[in-house]
């Protein structure tokens, strides 16, 4: 993968995160310029707590400018990578650019789903009702998360 600013990364880069959020996004997609924001903040909050953020950018045909800008918003700490083979977009099965997955330190998926249930196709919430990506983050040793675990066994 590479980032942004094109430095080669890798996720074995950030072991030493008790958690890895992995969030897909597009500069062309209305959903996940909306979610840009709350993704920034939940970035920001949970940075405390040893959880690392990666946004992903899997779509050949965004403008370079345009993810540039969307990477100058984020904290420092977070990287904006450009995923153009889309090698991990396959391998974790994301199937929107709005999918979010939080990974352990061996790369056990513990939750693959939205963000929230704010926006939708069609429609928008003032506020969510549900925050699925938050109630991941805070509960993430539950019995609710470990029925949906996936093994990633490969390096990237």
């Amino acid at each position: 993968m590479c980032s942004s600013d094109l430095r080669m990364l890798r996720l074995s880069d950030y072991r030493s995160a008790k958690v890895l959020v992995v969030a897909m996004t597009s500069t062309s997609c209305p959903l996940s310029r909306k979610y840009l924001p709350t993704l920034t903040e939940l970035a920001r909050q949970y940075s405390t707590r040893s959880a690392q953020f990666i946004l992903v950018n899997s779509i050949r045909s965004d403008d370079r400018q345009a993810m540039q800008t969307a990477a100058a918003g984020l904290p420092a700490t977070v990287p904006y990578v450009v995923d153009a083979d889309e090698t991990l977009l396959q391998r974790l099965g994301a199937v929107s650019t709005t999918d979010v997955f939080v990974l352990d330190p061996a790369r056990t998926v513990l939750y693959h789903g939205a963000v929230d249930d704010q926006y939708g196709v069609g429609y928008a919430l003032e506020q969510p009702k549900r925050r699925f990506l938050t109630d991941a983050l805070e509960d993430r040793k539950s019995t609710r998360l470990n029925s949906s675990h996936q093994i990633i066994s490969y390096a990237v």
